[in-house]
């Protein structure tokens, strides 16, 4: 439940530095305020959803959580640390792969796939559809 309330009010908080963002320019394009705009409303969205399906938790028994956070810690830090000398495919993979593991049942084959699927999508998206500079191999 703590989470969805903590979602919400970022959502409200990129909400509200998003606003005064333009959000188309004068030609009718779309500005930069729009997504930053679009992507404030939704997370709230996904943090009021959150907190209409949570349960009270009654209590915090602690266990199972470490996992799930030093997954997550190590996938962003192993996207950091090889993002320049290997790559964004290989970033893109392993910390998939990494935030997949975080998951209890997760199999390591999955995790693997999953990993591969989130880097092409990835690049498809950042260097192909939006035509971002990056560099995808070394």
């Amino acid at each position: 439940m703590y989470i969805g309330i903590i979602i919400t009010v970022m959502g409200f908080i990129a909400s509200f530095l998003a606003f005064d963002q333009p959000r188309y320019v004068p030609s009718g394009q779309p500005g930069p305020g729009l997504l930053a705009q679009i992507l404030a409303v939704t997370l709230t969205l996904i943090g009021l959803a959150h907190l209409a399906t949570a349960r009270r938790n009654t209590g915090f028994s602690g266990r199972g959580t470490l996992r799930p956070a030093a997954m997550l810690t190590l996938s962003v830090a192993a996207f950091a640390v090889l993002l320049r000398p290997a790559g964004f495919l290989v970033a893109a993979s392993l910390c998939a792969f990494a935030a997949t593991l975080a998951g209890h049942g997760t199999r390591p084959l999955g995790a693997a796939l999953y990993g591969v699927a989130v880097a092409a999508a990835s690049a498809l998206l950042f260097a192909g559809l939006l035509g971002l500079p990056l560099r995808l191999w070394r």
